[in-house]
């Protein structure tokens, strides 16, 4: 992983999916924290995009992605 570490904020119908990627990565002996999930609301995900994270990446609707690729290059995010 190169010292990055990855927290997921999957969608609020996919929730389980996220939980048992967090669950793989740690069953397949990655120290602890480098795989983490977060469930929550939209205003969770704005949270983690407006934080220290240096990279976002987002998997969903176009009108959806415009607005967290607009959010995070207002702070200088990489954002795919």
């Amino acid at each position: 992983m190169s010292g990055n570490t990855i927290v997921m904020k999957p969608s609020r119908v996919s929730m389980q999916c996220g939980i048992e990627m967090e669950k793989a990565f740690t069953e397949s002996g990655f120290p602890e924290g480098i795989f983490q999930t977060v469930v929550g609301s939209v205003d969770s995900a704005n949270h983690l995009r407006e934080s220290g994270v240096s990279a976002v990446t987002f998997t969903g609707s176009t009108d959806a992605g415009a607005k967290v690729a607009e959010r995070a290059s207002a702070n200088l995010k990489k954002c795919v």
